[in-house]
């Protein structure tokens, strides 16, 4: 019988990161640990995939990591305030106190605010919607 599983299998790193989350969520830190470094050698410059490394950090109780992995994703691009907020709730949680923290969610909101000032002219008129909390200050 063999003992390869379907994380030893996966080759997508969207699946290898959310394996390791889930292995993380379920107190598995080797086996997240080993699929968070075959996602980071197969694409580090990934802003979605460095966004759900800071998933796997906070998740293993590693949150300066988690914090640094977040800001990464928004160095590399990453501008989902909505998915952030929505999953703020999840193993960002852990971080929500934190000043790093709030500090990477100015930044994100800058970026956003910043592209959606230089795209302007390009995209239909459409309203303006208030940024989703992401920092815990109307929760």
């Amino acid at each position: 019988m063999s003992n390869v599983t379907a994380a030893d299998s996966a080759t997508n790193p969207r699946t290898l990161v959310w394996l390791a989350n889930l292995h993380a969520a379920l107190g598995d830190n080797r086996r997240a640990c080993h699929l968070l470094d075959r996602v980071t050698e197969s694409q580090p410059e990934n802003a979605y995939l460095t966004y759900r490394r800071a998933h796997v950090l906070a998740e293993l109780g590693r949150p300066e990591e988690a914090v640094r992995a977040l800001d990464d994703a928004v160095t590399q691009g990453f501008l989902s305030i909505q998915l952030a907020a929505a999953e703020k709730a999840l193993a960002l949680s852990v971080l929500v106190g934190r000043s790093d923290y709030r500090t990477v969610v100015r930044r994100l909101r800058h970026r956003v605010s910043t592209c959606a000032t230089t795209y302007a002219l390009d995209l239909p008129s459409a309203p303006v919607h208030q940024s989703p909390d992401l920092d815990g200050a109307d929760t």
